[in-house]
């Protein structure tokens, strides 16, 4: 994850999105022990498979 990370932010990535399902805990909570949240849409519905995104901002926006 941090070379990912490194990769996306000497990109000028700000934002980085995964997608998960509810029913796989252990890495819905690996992925927050990496900053990622819950996004606040889907779950979706991939052929019967329920997938939700999660996000990370890598650059805190200027307000």
């Amino acid at each position: 994850m941090e070379n990912i990370e490194r990769f996306a932010f000497a990109k000028g990535y700000k934002h980085l999105f995964l997608s998960t399902t509810p029913f796989l805990n252990r890495a819905t909570r690996l992925y927050e022990s990496c900053g990622f949240q819950r996004g606040g849409e889907g779950p979706y519905d991939l052929f019967g498979t329920p997938l939700f995104t999660m996000e990370k901002v890598l650059v805190k926006e200027e307000s």
